[in-house]
């Protein structure tokens, strides 16, 4: 929206517009209008109401009074299942990029992630140490692990967490 005023002073003029704007305009989650789910009906834009050529009543009041009931029951009803299918998208969407805790047992197998750090760290270093076989659990998301390559004993966070850090363990 622009406003001529060069101070932009003159706000108070388009809020009407703007108003008009947002109560016409269809929302993503609801699939419907403001208006639609307050009032039952959609908004008419100005040059509808020019071009019309008669204006019909609206009938008896109770006639009138169920089909705006019916209207918006019905509004409210799709509203709903839009905003339902909407919140399931999104929490696809959230969900697909976290990370679900996993639980490892004794004798389980698993890989251990150790970022490179430091100044010889490059992209081409490969931030997987393993495999490990799980010896026991140390606490909270922490696990004694030993390679199967070598026996080396590491204690440390889960296998597959962000942190990475391990210590070594005689």
């Amino acid at each position: 929206m622009y406003m001529n005023d060069g101070l932009q002073r003159d706000w108070d003029v388009w809020v009407d517009f703007a108003v008009y704007a947002y109560n016409s305009g269809q929302h993503s989650t609801e699939m419907l209008s403001p208006n639609e789910l307050m009032m039952g009906q959609r908004l008419k834009s100005p040059n509808d109401l020019l071009r019309r050529v008669s204006v019909a009543e609206a009938g008896k009041l109770t006639s009138y009074h169920r089909r705006l009931l019916a209207a918006m029951t019905s509004s409210r009803e799709c509203a709903e299942a839009a905003r339902k299918r909407e919140q399931e998208r999104q929490a696809r969407y959230y969900n697909r990029r976290v990370k679900q805790k996993q639980d490892f047992a004794a004798g389980d197998r698993a890989w251990l992630y150790k970022p490179p750090r430091g100044p010889k760290a490059t992209k081409l270093v490969h931030p997987w140490l393993g495999p490990m076989r799980v010896i026991e659990s140390a606490g909270y998301d922490n696990y004694l692990v030993e390679r199967e390559c070598n026996g080396a004993k590491l204690a440390g966070p889960s296998p597959f967490s962000e942190e990475g850090e391990l210590t070594v363990r005689d």
